[in-house]
């Protein structure tokens, strides 16, 4: 007995050492009651709650998620999750959520609910410079697209010999439809179309 009481205590202080060393935002929570009962250093950084001001069932969601009725609906779907994960044995990932930090800024994330014993664990991914890139991106390329797309001169992208791309000018300098040169072979009918010269 003695063995396995100091196994057991191995065992928890090594599951510690790994949660709280861990870089991934973790939360634990009782599976009996919905208690947040941990949150390792990393969840505090990101989020900024410490754990007295999140500790309990709800007080968690109260704070990630100030809209009542947003709240209302995600709770539910927090409770299908965890009943999910303990039945199956296997973690089960979140959707996309917007989470309201302590500094009241929001964090674009993906929880992902393991039970573990008579705990929930939960481990965050943050998504907001990956989701912030992806829009930047877009806004870059539809304001590029608008300066091309008005030009006076033909632009044209060519990807290994066939036309990705063509504005109206091109067409028009080539006597075609944007239709009819896109998707095609850049060399066909160069005489007429003059796109290699």
């Amino acid at each position: 007995r003695d063995i396995e009481r100091v196994k057991r205590a191995e065992s928890e202080a090594r599951f510690e050492r790994i949660f709280d060393s861990s870089p991934l935002p973790k939360q634990i929570h009782a599976l009996a009651t919905g208690d947040l009962v941990a949150i390792n250093d990393a969840h505090e950084r990101l989020f900024g709650y410490s754990l007295d001001e999140i500790r309990g069932p709800d007080a968690w969601f109260a704070q990630a998620y100030p809209d009542a009725v947003l709240r209302a609906s995600l709770q539910p779907t927090w409770k299908e999750a965890v009943e999910q994960a303990r039945a199956t044995s296997t973690p089960v990932e979140s959707p996309e959520l917007r989470i309201r930090c302590k500094n009241g800024a929001e964090r674009i994330v993906r929880g992902r609910v393991a039970v573990a014993g008579d705990d929930v664990v939960v481990t965050w991914i943050d998504l907001t410079d990956i989701r912030r890139g992806e829009a930047a991106l877009r806004d870059s390329e539809r304001r590029f697209r608008g300066l091309v797309e008005r030009s006076v001169a033909g632009f044209y992208v060519v990807r290994d010999g066939r036309i990705l791309y063509a504005n109206e000018r091109a067409a028009a300098i080539l006597g075609r439809r944007v239709e009819d040169i896109v998707g095609h072979d850049a060399m066909e009918d160069r005489k007429s179309t003059r796109l290699n010269s």
